[in-house]
């Protein structure tokens, strides 16, 4: 829901629509767009685009680094337990800062 207005980020599942990095870029951007400049990224750069994602979740939010490049790009389909596991950290924390903003 939160990342549905994003260019480049269509997410149907938790393995395929993830491998690019777009949408764990757009749920950042989402929720904390001084994080990153979402329009500025190019959705060829896979690499990129999740390293990004997940330096800025481990050092701006302090989610664990749970996947890596690897996990998601050596891999013809990316574990959906994993991405799923790791995006659940990312709702515990953007949850939490709703509860703090009341």
């Amino acid at each position: 829901r939160k990342t549905k207005d994003k260019k480049n980020c269509n997410i149907e599942n938790f393995h395929y629509s993830f491998q690019d990095g777009m949408a764990f870029c757009a749920l950042i951007a989402a929720h904390r767009p001084d994080l990153l400049d979402y329009d500025n990224l190019d959705p060829n750069d896979k690499a990129g685009n999740l390293q990004l994602a997940f330096d800025v979740a481990e050092k701006e939010l302090g989610i664990a680094k749970l996947l890596d490049v690897d996990d998601m790009l050596d891999v013809p389909k990316p574990d959906e337990r994993s991405v799923l596991t790791y995006i659940s950290s990312f709702y515990h924390v953007f949850s939490q800062g709703k509860k703090n903003e009341v």
